[in-house]
């Protein structure tokens, strides 16, 4: 079966140069979504570490000069592999791909709840681990202002394994040259609630 080719629009073109100026990453793709002014790149498998840039300036870059959020997502030759992809940190439970005449059917098991709540699965994650009812961001952005408030920080990052021990480079790349200084600590034994 052929592959279909990509057509790309030159406000595409014209993002992903600059994508590529930036980063020094190969970008395949990009996807520019307007409904969540937001930006996302398709990245060639393994520049995923030139695509963010140390502590993430690469993203900071970008998301400065188009004044939308930036996403990239790394390339993967599978369907499965790159929703897989697109969907990180999320532990999924299964991708199904079911091929028809006139289109592709994805079914995505352990995902799907979140994304109707309009919750990204890094968000539910934290939400079930700390029994809150706000997101990861509100959290990064109190520490954010605790710092610029002149308050020493000292971040604690409680990992659990299956629950969010794959976002933990991400949080490192997050806070790195910060100056905070930032801990893991391994969740052990059982979670109770008192509530």
């Amino acid at each position: 079966m052929l592959q279909p080719k990509i057509k790309l629009t030159s406000e595409e073109m014209k993002y992903m140069a600059l994508f590529e100026s930036i980063t020094g990453a190969t970008t395949q793709d990009c996807i520019i979504d307007e409904k969540l002014e937001r930006i996302i790149f398709v990245a060639k498998q393994g520049d995923m570490g030139l695509a963010i840039g140390k502590g993430g300036k690469n993203i900071n870059t970008l998301r400065r000069m188009t004044s939308r959020q930036i996403e990239v997502v790394e390339y993967a030759d599978t369907p499965e592999a790159l929703i897989k992809n697109s969907l990180a940190p999320a532990r999924l439970k299964e991708i199904r791909v079911t091929e028809r005449p006139d289109k592709k059917i994805v079914v995505v098991e352990n995902v799907q709840r979140w994304l109707d709540e309009g919750q990204s699965p890094r968000d539910a994650a934290f939400r079930a681990m700390n029994d809150v009812e706000f997101p990861v961001q509100q959290v990064l952005d109190g520490i954010d202002a605790a710092a610029a408030a002149g308050l020493p920080v000292k971040d604690n990052a409680v990992v659990k394994r299956g629950a969010n021990d794959e976002g933990i480079v991400g949080l490192a790349e997050h806070f790195r040259g910060s100056g905070h200084t930032l801990r893991f600590k391994r969740m052990t034994g059982k979670l109770e609630h008192s509530g």
